[in-house]
């Protein structure tokens, strides 16, 4: 996979998985842009990323990935999209339609076809 020039976006790039695949990018890919989009992008998890960022813009957007402005406004001009975001709950203190709705539902906004004007 080339991602060269690519703008990407994580999302869940806080996340165990999130955390990972973007220090992959990073150290495997030359992509013109990372975009990490989480809850809470704590700072040391931008400063960790610093010894293999390069060239490499990271761009923080923190917000809900069932917000379909959010969305609309982080993946403007993006050409990959990379979903690692998810809820877990190892304690039942979640409720069930929550993590439904970002587990399963999250990707939704952003792998149906977007109409042009959304852009705009």
């Amino acid at each position: 996979m080339s991602l060269g020039g690519d703008v990407c976006v994580v999302t869940g790039a806080c996340g165990f998985l999130g955390k990972r695949l973007v220090r992959l990018l990073l150290e495997e890919e030359k992509a013109a842009e990372i975009r990490l989009l989480d809850k809470d992008v704590q700072p040391h998890v931008l400063q960790s990323l610093e010894d293999c960022r390069g060239e490499t813009i990271l761009s923080v957007f923190e917000g809900d990935i069932r917000d379909g402005n959010f969305l609309r406004k982080a993946l403007r001009g993006a050409s990959t999209v990379f979903h690692t975001a998810s809820l877990i709950d190892v304690t039942e203190s979640v409720e069930y339609s929550e993590m439904y709705g970002v587990n399963v539902h999250g990707k939704d906004f952003y792998s149906k076809p977007m109409k042009p004007d959304l852009y705009n």
